[in-house]
């Protein structure tokens, strides 16, 4: 990956490898067919945004622990970590299961200090069917507003033209395609040509892919500011990254939400062309304060890994981990397994995770009532670089009451 990142206000120092241009992962190709195919009955896969403690949600959006290509990645990673400060060593014995075996957790140094801090919502109640009317005349979107399938919208759902749609759930996700700036869009087919051919007096035809280059990024992130202000947003509420993927006509931006200066793991992700933006999605809600929370020490949140009740998970794998950057692909069997004997153990791999460091980060909570909570949690940084991650509210400030 190159980087062609330029200086630019709101696009902090961490995000310049972001910046530059990616290669694009090889699992790429299926990954955009089966977007595609969501994308017909409302764009909910490109709206969503990534959480592990959401439901399955594709997202995408690239990004680390703050946000970025690793899909599962979430929290903040510009926050200062905090690393152990020295004591008695830590031990949970107790084994986790994961989508890669079991394990147990040992760190020394914790903090034992409770603390508080503050928790935050989508004001989803702000947002009504006149304001989505006025946002989609200001984007050029023409129609009557509409609903159906849980959302608002205005516009053709197939994005034959300039659409615009709302989504009635937690940050009322939007999603916003304007066909005439779309890459990924190709001309009506010509008989004559022969695949891989070229049409009489032009050029090569090489898929559907534009020759145009992709905008750069200061004109990019520009024109995602000019986009906020059309949403009635206020740049300044946002951080900036932007990557381009190798060989595409098209700059990514994403404007990280943030909250109380603390970028959070939800953005506005903006498809930007030469021509201008083609498509974008993310929260059209804004962010409002729920106040401040008790939280436990980063010793108690430690002891939390090993507790079902608080849904500890891994949020980033090692760099040299294949769980990170590879992709499985399964071989057909050409003979049945053999047949286990008589008293075989069973295989129960326990890898030893030694946690080195912890942080406090922003993490969302999606609730029954489709709201999300944006409350704190703790990144556990492990020797190997892996993260892992437990809410850091306290018990007091949990609803731990089964839901029918």
């Amino acid at each position: 990956m190159t980087d062609d990142s330029t200086s630019s206000p709101n696009l902090n120092a961490n995000a310049a490898a972001e910046a530059g241009t990616r290669r694009r992962p090889r699992w790429y190709a299926v990954t955009a067919l089966a977007v595609a195919g969501m994308v017909g009955v409302g764009g909910y896969a490109l709206g969503a945004q990534n959480n592990s403690s959401a439901p399955s949600q594709p997202s995408a959006a690239p990004g680390d622990v703050a946000g970025g290509p690793a899909p599962v990645a979430r929290g903040n990673s510009d926050a200062p970590a905090i690393t152990p400060q020295g004591g008695a060593e830590s031990m949970q014995s107790s084994m986790v299961p994961g989508f890669f075996g079991h394990r147990t957790f040992k760190a020394s140094g914790l903090s034992d200090t409770e603390s508080t801090a503050l928790g935050f919502t989508f004001d989803s109640s702000a947002v009504t069917p006149a304001t989505i009317e006025a946002l989609a005349a200001a984007l050029g979107v023409t129609g009557a507003l509409e609903q159906q399938d849980g959302m608002w919208f205005v516009g053709p759902r197939d994005q034959s033209a300039p659409y615009f749609g709302v989504f009635l759930y937690s940050g009322l996700d939007f999603t916003y395609a304007n066909p005439a700036n779309s890459p990924w869009i190709c001309p009506p087919a010509d008989p004559a040509v022969e695949p891989g051919g070229t049409p009489e007096g032009g050029t090569e035809i090489e898929g559907c892919v534009s020759a145009t280059p992709p905008p750069s990024e200061e004109a990019a992130i520009e024109s995602v500011r000019d986009f906020l202000v059309t949403l009635g947003r206020d740049p300044v509420e946002f951080e900036f990254t932007s990557f381009v993927y190798e060989g595409a006509s098209h700059r990514e931006v994403q404007a990280w939400v943030l909250a109380d200066g603390q970028r959070t793991e939800y953005s506005i992700t903006v498809s930007v062309a030469g021509s201008g933006i083609a498509s974008a999605y993310g929260p059209l809600a804004e962010l409002v304060s729920l106040g401040e929370y008790s939280v436990v020490s980063e010793q108690e949140a430690f002891e939390r890994l090993t507790d079902s009740r608080f849904g500890a998970h891994q949020t980033s794998w090692p760099a040299d981990d294949p769980a990170s950057t590879e992709v499985i692909t399964w071989t057909p069997p050409t003979a049945p397994p053999t047949t286990p004997g008589e008293g075989t153990a069973v295989a129960w791999p326990v890898t030893d995770v030694e946690i080195t460091g912890a942080r406090l980060i922003l993490q969302g909570q999606y609730q029954d009532d489709g709201t999300v909570r944006i409350v704190p949690a703790y990144e556990f940084t492990a020797s190997d670089g892996g993260t892992w991650s437990v809410i850091a509210v306290a018990d007091e400030g949990l609803d731990f009451s089964s839901q029918s």
